[in-house]
């Protein structure tokens, strides 16, 4: 009974009890079901209306190598395809997360943090999916640097891990295995260092915020969404 309710509660980290509310709030249970629905709809909208003709315009200059009109593709589909990613961010750990969560009066609700504030990568990662956070440290993160005393060890273990996993959730789906997720995720270890370093430097944690939303988000996800509609 335990573990088929873990099996259904918004969380990866089994336990036998978990923090409960007292009561299903159907209205609020409505309205959080309304906003889905509506977010749902936004990014299919966008998707139909502005990535699939911009990812379209994009093959001729990937295949003629023509860097430059490759570049303003790549900036053109950054700002429609980082509405998509917040809009599914918003539906899955705020609107879904929280939907399901209600219906099992399952009390744990930080599901994230203010990640978009992150000033370093290792931030980012530690704030936009709790659930997945907590289970990376209480899995491989602790039990690795129990044993290895490393704290880069035992990142570079869960930085890899975590490749494997965002490769097959794209792999299996759309039945391509490239690797581009796989190399996106690695090259995040250093970015950590460099993200950092930046800070450091100019003493100014607003610069790695800068670095972080330009190379995740207007660089980083459109390149690799660029790469799989091309392969």
């Amino acid at each position: 009974r335990d573990f088929a309710y873990y099996l259904l509660a918004p969380t990866l980290t089994y336990q036998v009890a978990y923090p409960r509310s007292s009561r299903v709030r159907k209205i609020w249970l409505l309205r959080r079901a309304a906003e889905l629905l509506v977010y749902c709809s936004l990014m299919l909208f966008i998707i139909e209306q502005y990535i699939y003709p911009t990812m379209d315009n994009a093959i001729a200059p990937l295949d003629r190598r023509e860097w430059v009109w490759m570049a303003e593709r790549v900036l053109k589909l950054s700002v429609p395809w980082l509405y998509v990613w917040l809009c599914s961010f918003y539906c899955l750990f705020h609107l879904w997360a929280n939907i399901v969560a209600e219906l099992l009066m399952f009390g744990d609700r930080e599901f994230y943090k203010g990640w978009w504030n992150a000033t370093t990568i290792i931030d980012y990662w530690r704030w936009w999916n709790m659930p997945v956070h907590k289970w990376m440290l209480r899995t491989l993160y602790f039990p690795v640097l129990n044993k290895t005393r490393s704290k880069v060890t035992a990142i570079l273990v869960v930085f890899l891990t975590s490749a494997v996993f965002h490769e097959l959730l794209v792999a299996v789906p759309v039945k391509m295995l490239k690797g581009w997720a796989f190399v996106g995720m690695l090259i995040q270890a250093p970015l950590i260092y460099v993200t950092s370093k930046v800070n450091a430097l100019f003493r100014n944690d607003q610069l790695g915020n800068v670095l972080f939303w330009c190379s995740f988000c207007f660089l980083g996800q459109p390149v690799a969404l660029l790469l799989y509609y091309k392969s």
